[in-house]
């Protein structure tokens, strides 16, 4: 096996890895946009919900992300490699002097483009992924998201993110073949050609989507998701009755307990009508929660 870490380690491996991980990112920011593109269904966000769901609690789905993790890992680490090793193996001077007429802006800005967004998607991370799985937000990941682009700063953010993540596309998608050893005069000029429309209609499928939130503000809430009342077991219901108590202790410090009035669902969505009451029930409000089933499940297990 000496060999093929000799190979790996190497300056063609080391491009070879770069290119095989870059196309397989290609791939992942299509079946990302085309799940997330559910989100301008206009339904109140139902079927992004549900899609959100099932790509958190599917197995299969789960094994998968973690060789999208070890995708994600190889091609930054190796990015780095390869930058440090080529200012190692040039000198400065020549760099500067001749770097701008044998090579594309782009492509002498690989890193720079990359590290930003790399720095995007910690914040992308946190602000959903990282919120609901670890942390277990309450609210359903369609408010997550319609809270975040509605917001000015975060929606500018994100598009100026994707539009740094075209210009290391532009290089990098022709780039991935050559390094692949997939170069030939004959097919360069359509693997250029893909390539430029690649770069333009992925960062634009994603800018279409905070642009889509910050012109229906206020028009994609929750309450326009369409609920169906279920009578719940009575056991769930005290169970409820507790745990409602404790989430509305701080709006209602003088809670002294909570009555369930009614349960309504939206796939694993739940709107829960409940009665907050004072002492010897001298104090009564009614209050509205909303709960993600299989979040509030997977966090009890």
């Amino acid at each position: 096996m000496k060999w093929l870490w000799t190979v790996l380690t190497s300056s063609v491996g080391r491009k070879f890895i770069m290119g095989l991980t870059g196309l397989f990112l290609c791939t992942f920011l299509v079946v990302h946009l085309m799940g997330n593109l559910q989100l301008l269904k206009g339904d109140g966000g139902i079927a992004f919900n549900h899609y959100s769901d099932f790509m958190s609690t599917n197995l299969g789905i789960r094994i998968l992300e973690i060789g999208l993790v070890l995708g994600f890992l190889f091609h930054i680490l190796d990015g780095i490699s390869l930058t440090l090793k080529n200012h190692s193996a040039r000198p400065e001077r020549y760099y500067v002097n001749a770097g701008s007429a044998n090579s594309s802006w782009t492509s002498r800005h690989m890193f720079f483009t990359g590290f930003l967004v790399l720095l995007f998607l910690g914040l992308h991370l946190w602000s959903f992924t990282i919120r609901h799985r670890v942390l277990h937000a309450q609210e359903p990941m369609f408010e997550s998201v319609r809270m975040a682009f509605e917001n000015p700063w975060y929606s500018a953010f994100y598009i100026f993110a994707f539009f740094l993540l075209g210009l290391h596309l532009h290089h990098g998608f022709q780039s991935a073949f050559q390094s692949l050893g997939l170069r030939h005069k004959k097919y360069t000029p359509l693997i250029q050609g893909l390539g430029l429309l690649f770069c333009i209609l992925i960062p634009l499928g994603y800018a279409s989507i905070p642009c889509y939130f910050l012109i229906n503000k206020g028009k994609n809430k929750i309450s326009k998701i369409h609920f169906q009342e279920e009578k719940l077991p009575v056991e769930v219901q005290k169970n409820w009755e507790a745990r409602a108590k404790t989430l509305v202790a701080k709006e209602y410090p003088w809670v002294e307990k909570t009555r369930l009035l009614k349960a309504e669902r939206s796939g694993s969505l739940y709107r829960l009508s409940l009665e907050v009451l004072g002492k010897k029930d001298s104090k009564k409000v009614q209050v509205q929660i909303l709960v993600n089933w299989d979040t509030e499940n997977k966090q009890k297990g």
